[in-house]
Order: C-alpha cells, then sequence, then structure tokens
C-alpha cells in the first residue's frame, strides 16, 4: 500500500494539538472535581457532564470519515436487530392508539405479562425451571427502574447503606443518595467477583462506623424518631413507653446489634401492642441506627464472571446472616451464556428482589423495559414506589412483550447472535485480539480489518504491521477473559506507570478515557463511573458490540496516536 506522508504528518500534527489541548481540559475537571467533596450525587453527575460534553473529540469528521457510528465503545446498546416477535407484536399494537391510548393505568402488570414472564424464565431453564409462584411480577422501564423503586423502599433511615461491587455501574450510585441514604463499594478480586469474606468485612466494618456515628447523636437522632412516631399516633411519647424507650435506646447504644436481639425486639412489641406487625415493622426502622440494607449482585459482572451456585450461596449466607436484601442483577444475559447458566439467590436463604433485563438479550433498549421478581412480602410497596415516577410501562408495551417472551424464538434468536458469524463471541474474541496483537486465532481476521481502515483513512497506513504485532499491549491489558455479556475489562497500568505518559498529565483511568476520547475517538467507561468515590481508578470497561469495522478503526486510531504520543 503507498503511503500518504502528508497524511501522516497532518495525523501527528492533530494528536499532538489535541494532547495540548486536552490536558488543560482535565486540570479544569480536577479543580471542579475538588469542589464537591464527598457529595456522590454531584461528583457523578459532575462526571456525567463532562464525559458527555467536554471529552468529546472535535475532529469526528477526520476519526469517523462518513458519519460517526451511533454507538461507541462506552455503550451498553445491544447488537443491531430487535427481537422478531416484540418488533412484529409491537407494529400490531400501533393499530390499537386510537382506542387504547387514552386510558391511564396503574404500574402493575397485566395478567397475561405476569404469566408469561414467569412461563419465560421457566422455559429458558432458570432456577432449573421452578416455578416462580412465591414472586411478583414488576415491569419497570429497564433494570435501573427497578432498582430505583426498590432503593426507595430499602433506605428507611439517614445514611442506610446499599452496598455495591467497585466494577459496577454508575447509573446505580446516586438512587440510595436521593432518598437519604449511602453507597459503599465492596472490592472485586482477579476475576471482577465479589468474594463472600470482601463482603462480609465491608457489611460488618460499614455497620460498625454507622452505629459509632449514630451514637455520637443519639440523644437527638433517637429523640427525634420518637416524637415523630408519637405524632403519627403509633407510640405515645409519655408514661411508662417514656422508660420504654429510653431503655431500649440505651441498649441500642450499648451494642451495634442491639436493635436484631430478642429482647430489644420484645420492648418494641410492648410499645406496639394490638398495633401489627407493620407497626413493629415500622417503629423499630425508625428508631434503629442506620445499618447496610441492600446488596447490589450483578450476575454475570461487569468483567463476564458467572457466579457458580457456591459462590452465590456463600454470598447469599453472609446476606442473610446481616438481614440485608439481595438486589440481583442479570441485565446481560443470553448473551454468549443463557439463563438457565446463571444460578440465582433466588430460593437461598436471603431476601432477594431479581430483576431481569431485556434491552440488551432482546435489543430493545430504546423501549426501557425490564422484569422485577420481587418478593411478595414487600411487591405492595415496590409497586406503589414505581407508581410515583412517571417511568412505569404501557400495557401497549407490556402486550408486545408478552408476545415475545411467548415466541419459542427466543433460544434461537440469542444463540445466533451470540454465536453466529460476527456475533458477540466473535466481537469478543476480536477485541481481544486488537489489545493482545500477535499470531492470535483472528489475527486473519485482524488484519482485513485493519486493511479496510487504512484504505479509508491513509494516515494510519503506516502503523498497521506494528498494530498487528503488539495490538495495544504496551498501554492497555485485558483485566480477564469475560465468560458472558459484551464487557471487556482492560487495566491502565502499562499507560499509568509509564514515565512518558506520567508526563503528559496521564495519572488516572480518567485521564487515559479523556485522551482516549477526545484526541482518538474512542469513548470508554472509566473505572471512577462505574463506583462511588474520588479515588483514582486503574481500569476501563470497553464493550465489544459496535460492529467490527468500527472496533477495527478506533483500536488501530488509538495504536497510531499512542505510538506518536510515546515517541516524544
Amino acid at each position: 500500500m503507498e503511503i500518504d506522508l502528508g497524511a501522516v504528518s497532518d495525523e501527528r500534527q492533530r494528536v499532538e494539538k489535541r494532547t495540548a489541548e486536552l490536558f488543560d481540559l482535565i486540570e479544569n475537571f480536577d479543580a471542579v472535581l475538588r469542589t464537591v467533596g464527598s457529595d456522590e450525587v454531584a461528583r457523578f453527575e459532575l462526571l456525567c457532564e463532562q464525559m458527555f460534553s467536554s471529552f468529546v473529540c472535535p475532529d469526528e469528521s477526520v476519526v469517523f470519515p462518513g458519519a460517526a457510528p451511533l454507538s461507541n465503545l462506552d455503550t451498553g446498546d445491544a447488537m443491531p436487530g430487535v427481537y422478531p416477535p416484540f418488533a412484529a407484536a409491537l407494529r400490531d399494537e400501533v393499530g390499537l392508539v386510537d382506542t387504547d391510548g387514552h386510558h391511564y393505568y396503574g404500574p402493575e402488570a397485566t395478567a397475561e405479562l405476569v404469566e408469561a414472564a414467569r412461563r419465560f424464565l421457566a422455559r429458558t431453564g432458570f432456577l432449573g425451571g421452578e416455578p416462580l409462584s412465591g414472586l411478583e411480577v414488576l415491569p419497570s422501564a429497564g433494570t435501573v427502574h427497578g432498582y430505583d423503586a426498590l432503593c426507595k423502599v430499602l433506605v428507611r433511615n439517614q445514611a442506610d447503606t446499599v452496598i455495591v461491587p467497585e466494577l459496577g455501574y454508575g447509573f446505580f450510585l446516586t438512587q440510595p443518595h436521593r432518598v437519604g441514604g449511602r453507597v459503599v463499594d465492596v472490592p472485586c478480586d482477579g476475576r471482577g467477583r465479589v468474594t463472600a469474606s470482601s463482603l462480609r468485612q465491608v457489611i460488618e466494618e460499614q455497620n460498625r462506623l454507622l452505629w459509632q456515628d449514630w451514637v455520637q447523636d443519639r440523644e437527638l437522632l433517637f429523640g427525634r424518631a420518637a416524637r415523630k412516631l408519637a405524632a403519627a399516633g403509633i407510640v405515645a411519647h409519655e408514661g411508662e413507653n417514656t422508660r420504654r424507650l429510653a431503655e431500649i435506646s440505651d441498649a441500642m447504644a450499648a451494642d451495634p446489634d442491639a436493635w436484631r436481639s430478642a429482647e430489644v425486639g420484645r420492648q418494641l412489641l410492648d410499645l406496639t401492642t394490638g398495633q401489627g406487625e407493620y407497626a413493629l415493622r415500622r417503629v423499630r426502622d425508625a428508631l434503629r441506627p442506620p445499618c447496610v440494607v441492600a446488596f447490589l449482585h450483578i450476575q454475570p459482572t461487569i468483567t463476564g464472571h458467572v457466579y457458580s451456585q457456591s459462590e452465590v450461596e456463600s454470598l447469599a449466607a453472609v446476606l442473610a446472616a446481616a438481614e440485608v436484601v439481595a438486589l440481583e442483577d442479570i441485565a446481560y444475559h443470553s448473551i454468549r451464556c443463557d439463563l438457565r447458566d446463571l444460578p440465582s439467590m433466588q430460593r437461598t436463604n436471603a431476601l432477594t428482589h431479581t430483576m431481569i433485563g431485556l434491552s440488551k438479550p432482546m435489543a430493545i433498549a430504546n423501549f426501557r423495559i425490564g422484569l422485577l421478581y420481587a418478593e411478595k412480602s414487600q411487591s405492595d410497596r415496590i409497586r406503589r414506589a414505581l407508581e410515583s415516577t412517571t417511568g412505569y410501562i404501557s400495557t401497549m408495551l407490556q402486550r408486545a412483550l408478552t408476545a415475545g417472551l411467548n415466541s419459542e424464538e427466543y433460544d434461537r434468536y440469542t444463540t445466533e447472535r451470540s454465536f453466529g458469524a460476527d456475533g458477540y463471541e466473535f466481537r469478543g474474541r476480536l477485541v481481544h485480539q486488537f489489545l493482545t496483537g500477535g499470531q492470535g486465532e483472528l489475527a486473519g481476521a485482524a488484519r482485513d480489518l485493519a486493511m479496510r481502515q487504512a484504505r479509508r483513512c491513509p494516515e494510519l497506513a503506516p502503523f498497521v504491521d506494528g498494530f498487528l504485532a503488539t495490538g495495544l499491549s504496551s498501554w492497555l491489558r485485558p483485566f480477564n477473559r469475560p465468560d458472558a455479556g459484551f464487557f471487556q475489562v482492560v487495566s491502565c497500568a502499562p499507560m499509568l506507570d509509564s514515565e512518558r505518559f506520567r508526563g503528559l498529565g496521564v495519572r488516572s483511568s480518567f485521564d487515559v478515557f479523556a485522551l482516549l476520547a477526545y484526541v482518538f475517538g474512542m469513548r470508554t467507561i472509566p473505572e471512577e463511573g462505574m463506583r462511588p468515590g474520588t479515588r483514582a481508578g486503574t481500569r476501563l470497561r470497553i464493550a465489544f458490540s459496535v460492529e467490527p469495522d468500527v472496533l477495527a478503526g478506533l483500536f488501530l486510531r488509538v495504536f497510531a496516536g499512542l505510538s506518536v504520543l510515546a515517541e516524544g
């Protein structure tokens, strides 16, 4: 291939110019970030604003000749191709707009959807095909909506805490804070999973810290809660009750687990005699110290690890012992791993609400539909929490989803998309090839794709051989080989350890994200966008659901540009 030296020179100048601009942007971002302190909502809102506005490549016409792709590597989009039975049923529903469009409906599922949702999980082998009669089916605007409703129900006291994996979803971080709670992350191991020992340690540590803080302000907090209960007519703050409340307060201040004890339970029962279980729970929740109330369990993990049955049971045992509710997120099922092969916390000894995402498996993200399988003991409150938002699902979409869930095409559809030509499995292996280079099993396909990109963008041609030989291994390293889903997590350690890039101001995974996005048009998700807190991250999340040509063009351009920067 003939090399266009002028185009190569122009690309070098572009990279150097944009890199110089970039680190002014990063300095400004860091300065603003310092002002938000420990306000997690403000931090995440700032992160989103900056990621999706400031750190956008100003040279899209150069980076993407023709037109920029709708989906970049930060996407949660599935491969194109909506699940045909859903699409066909939705087209039929359009004809009912005039007769049904003017009605209000509640947030509950239609009877037909409830039955279809239960049959769907049984038919696909979830929980070994066991019946799910003990669970209420609630449709939601994606799993995020279901999670939001669960947080509204479970966070009862100021500082009640939801634990999330450190490699998780950014859009699951702010919901507990918005209802007065907190989010704390639990470390993930080398496979991206949360272990039972790590989870136990974080729960115990957070409960102890929360209790200690509560003890310091006990008289104010307990007294305020008691007065509110009295004002609500639940517990009179007079006579014998005054002594009982003082004894309960003293007991809770002496032991972090006292509020769970049988003795305090009897004292609370005396306060609420004749008022029933609901009043007893309400009084206990109002008077107790804040605590860990829930754990977000992501199966499979962001890194594509599938928790085994024994791993799930070990986590569930920790949650049950601590009276922590499992919020089970199963959004990336049926993508290189069937539902039947995903062990669930349902039927363990941990109270579990399961969120089943459909946006990715059925490629219907634009419709924002998910299913929440909630424990019936709490389903009424969760339904009301869903109803208090504008996101509950119309019966027209519910009927289309019912037809999709009832169809026998699901297994064939998801298998073809996972393992067919250019499917998820191929794209995942292709990304690994682009990251590592060398003579892997897809070396030939990688070469064909890279050469096609070099013909479209002549400035990249001199870098093709080097790219195919080493990939991006000098700067990014695969964290693991994902077994499910369509994310590849990478470590930025090679770049962060490089004196050259540290000299350019690259100190964290957010800085790496910013460099790749602003200069080269490759958008990823930095670790700082996957977990709470302001500490510097070291990992990026890459989606490989986009088209192979888009993957090849972005990876080759990044290789060329980082090579230029590494030379100095």
